[in-house]
C-alpha cells in the first residue's frame, strides 16, 4: 500500500512548496489541485490553517472551472474552520473571497455584507500595505456591483478608491 505524496510530506516548507506548485497548475488542471486541496485539508496532522488553505485551493479551483457555487460552499467551510485561527490577515482573505464569490453568483447584498466586513477590517489593520491590495480589489468588485445595480455614481467612487489604493502598491514597490 503506497503513500501518497501528500501523506509523505511532514514540514511547513515541503508544504508551502506544495501549494506554490500547485498553484502555478490551478488553471491549466484545476481538477489536480482539487484533488491536492482535498488531501491537504483531510490531513488532520496539519496546523489548522495549512488544513484552511486546502480548503482555499479547493475553491480557487472550483473557480477556475467557472463553478462559482462549488468553491462558495469551499470558502465557507474554509471560513468556519478559520475560526479558531489568529491571523487577521488570513481572515481578510477569506472574508474578500467569500465576498467576491458570491459577487460572481450575483447574489449582491451578500456580496456587499462581506466586502464590507473585509473593507472594516483592512482599515483597521496597522499596516496598510499588508492589506492594500485586498482593499484596492474589494472596492473594484463593490464598484462592478454598484455598477450592475445601474448606480453609476456609486460605482464610480469605488472604482476611484480601488485605483487610489492600487496606486499605493506601485509606491510600495518603487
Amino acid at each position: 500500500f503506497a503513500k501518497t505524496p501528500i501523506e509523505v510530506i511532514q514540514n511547513q516548507k515541503e508544504i508551502d512548496s506544495l501549494f506554490t506548485a500547485t498553484t502555478k497548475d490551478i488553471y491549466e488542471n484545476p481538477n489536480h489541485a482539487i484533488e491536492v486541496g482535498q488531501q491537504i485539508f483531510e490531513n488532520t496532522s496539519y496546523k489548522q490553517q495549512t488544513r484552511v488553505k486546502g480548503l482555499m485551493l479547493v475553491s480557487t479551483a472550483y473557480s477556475s472551472k467557472r463553478d462559482y457555487q462549488k468553491a462558495l460552499e469551499y470558502m465557507i467551510k474554509a471560513n468556519e474552520f478559520s475560526e479558531s485561527i489568529d491571523n487577521p490577515i488570513f481572515k481578510i482573505e477569506i472574508i474578500s473571497k467569500m465576498g467576491i464569490l458570491y459577487q460572481q453568483l450575483k447574489i449582491y447584498d451578500k456580496a456587499i455584507r462581506y466586502l464590507d466586513e473585509s473593507e472594516k477590517l483592512c482599515l483597521v489593520y496597522p499596516v496598510r500595505d499588508s492589506v492594500r491590495f485586498m482593499l484596492a480589489s474589494n472596492y473594484i468588485v463593490k464598484g462592478f456591483i454598484y455598477k450592475e445595480r445601474l448606480n453609476c455614481d456609486i460605482a464610480i467612487s469605488f472604482f476611484d478608491k480601488g485605483i487610489k489604493e492600487y496606486g499605493g502598491l506601485n509606491n510600495v514597490n518603487k
